[in-house]
């Protein structure tokens, strides 16, 4: 992912848009650098029909699984991911947090998994557009 806007670079070149990347010079220049506050992943279940959407911070995990059990792992006490916090009231804010960043990201990438997200998830008003009619009477 970084690879594209390091030698676009390296070239002189601005990264095209959309580029969810980040240049590499300025860590190889050594010069200091914050890093991503979040990193999002698709999987697209190319082996199996099951996709997964995911949202990691510093500290928390959150992955969004349409077919499934959703999944948040809390990073600094549970490095290893062993015990799904999703349900857990003390979460219920980060849940809502990565819920609603998680929606906003797909959204502005153009991935049609946030569809699925206005369907299955707590995003409250701000919910896309309603694609099919459906909305309203299947989310939570």
């Amino acid at each position: 992912m970084d690879l594209n806007p390091t030698i676009l670079e390296l070239a002189g070149l601005p990264p095209r848009s959309p580029c969810d990347g980040e240049s590499l010079l300025p860590l190889i220049r050594g010069e200091a650098a914050d890093g991503r506050d979040q990193v999002v992943t698709e999987f697209h279940g190319h082996h199996f029909p099951y996709s997964q959407r995911m949202i990691r911070d510093r500290r928390h995990k959150f992955v969004f699984n349409p077919e499934s059990v959703h999944e948040l792992y809390d990073l600094h006490s549970d490095p290893h991911e062993l015990n799904n916090v999703y349900t857990v009231p003390a979460y219920a804010g980060v849940r809502r947090d990565l819920t609603l960043r998680l929606y906003r990201e797909l959204q502005r990438r153009g991935d049609p998994a946030y569809t699925w997200m206005s369907y299955m998830a707590d995003i409250g008003g701000d919910r896309a557009a309603d694609v099919d009619g459906v909305a309203d009477e299947v989310a939570p």
